[in-house]
């Protein structure tokens, strides 16, 4: 059985080697590939030296984004049974990887594109642990909700070759661009299962230079984020819900296919829209059901 992870890096030098350190310890052996993303400090030497020492593979290339960055990992990497996103400045506990492919392997249908992902344990620069309670934005792994809200972080994130397979097919140099984990969350829910861990086994190291934070990330009030992005121009949920059905809608099952639809196109049909204001599928709570209809009259999602 051949694990992958799969990290990005850039300018990671700090934080680098005790990431690495801890990848290297997993129960579960892993093979790492790392694609540097520009780096002008000693990342690369780095990287080379734990190459030299049979630890890992990696390559390099222009500045993509982190996001564009891993994508270009998922589209380049070779195959393997199971996947994991890796952030270049955490330290992984030594039962990670172990306990997200026994969870993936428990699953009903192995067949299917299968995700497991779950909570972070916040730390310090130094990896002292910081009071947060972590919890996820909704805790529903639907595919109605993945349209709509993140559910954890994306360095939680392990998922088989059959989920790899359905990713590779979303192109980001042509279909709409956004995070890597939030896509990869969206692209396994339409046709596959969500395995959710409410155990942490990640020391999420919170500093000045994280790309996405904890209080983004995964953890922090739902009606916050809504807040957020209601006091934004953007429209990321249906311009990626549009890209997912270009590249996914043909294939979908009629349920999933209308959820997609509704997302993707109620800003151009009423009758998509009065759907979307109505519809269970998309319900959290009271309190968040209010914020989520403002949205979707001012046609902010």
């Amino acid at each position: 059985m051949k694990v992958l992870v799969l990290m990005s890096t850039y300018n990671g030098e700090k934080f680098l080697r005790a990431q690495l350190d801890s990848l290297c310890a997993q129960t579960q052996p892993v093979d790492i590939l790392v694609r540097d993303d520009g780096s002008s400090d000693s990342t690369r030497e780095i990287l080379e030296e734990y190459k030299a020492q049979g630890k890992l593979d990696w390559y390099g290339g222009e500045n993509l984004n982190s996001s564009r960055s891993f994508w270009n990992l998922v589209r380049n990497a070779p195959k393997a049974d199971y996947y994991a996103f890796c952030d270049q400045d955490d330290v992984w506990l030594e039962d990670k990887v172990e306990v997200a492919v026994r969870a993936l392997r428990e699953a009903e249908d192995l067949s299917r594109p299968l995700l497991y992902c779950g909570t972070v344990s916040p730390v310090t620069v130094d990896l002292e642990p910081i009071a947060y309670k972590t919890l996820s934005s909704v805790g529903k792994t639907d595919f109605a909700h993945a349209l709509l809200f993140s559910l954890s972080a994306g360095c939680t994130f392990v998922y088989n070759a059959a989920a790899r397979e359905r990713m590779e097919q979303y192109d980001m140099e042509k279909q709409c661009v956004t995070y890597h984990d939030w896509l990869t969350h969206k692209i396994v829910a339409m046709t596959g299962e969500i395995i959710y861990d409410r155990d942490p086994h990640i020391l999420y190291r919170q500093h000045g230079n994280n790309v996405v934070g904890a209080g983004r990330k995964s953890i922090g009030g739902f009606f916050r984020r809504l807040k957020n992005l209601f006091f934004t121009s953007a429209s990321v949920r249906s311009d990626v819900a549009k890209s997912l059905y270009e590249v996914y809608g043909d294939g979908l099952d009629e349920k999933n296919k209308e959820i997609l639809r509704t997302v993707a196109f109620y800003k151009e049909d009423k009758k998509l829209k009065k759907r979307f204001l109505h519809s269970e599928d998309f319900r959290v709570d009271g309190k968040s059901d209010f914020a989520l209809r403002t949205l979707i009259r001012f046609n902010k999602i």
